[in-house]
């Protein structure tokens, strides 16, 4: 629902039996220097792997979103990804540009 300012993050995590993993989630908007803290999503369950992003700014050219697995007081190395948003045929599109997969701290 990217024109009320909602954006659905859903992601898979190669190691994604390991129990008691959190994913920080962070975002860096047009002309930001620095990704700012959004919130943390679970690893598991009917929700795990998944944050919807409900403070978009409409009218957002592209968006960029960290997410850095968290298990134990460890970070792995974050993910990522950059969203280009736009329309075809009157349907807004978000789309996927750049994504780097996340590793987990030892």
């Amino acid at each position: 629902d990217i024109a009320n300012g909602n954006l659905l993050l859903s992601w898979k995590a190669s190691n994604s039996g390991t129990a008691g993993t959190s994913y920080v989630i962070s975002r860096r908007l047009p002309g930001a220097t620095t990704f700012s803290f959004l919130g943390v999503a679970t690893g598991s369950g009917v929700n795990g792997k998944k944050f919807t992003d409900s403070t978009l700014p409409t009218g957002t050219d592209f968006v960029e979103y960290s997410i850095t697995p968290l298990r134990s007081g460890l970070s792995g190395t974050a993910t990522t990804v950059m969203v280009r948003f736009g329309s075809v045929g009157g349907e807004q599109t978000a789309t996927v540009v750049e994504n780097m997969a996340p590793k987990m701290a030892a």
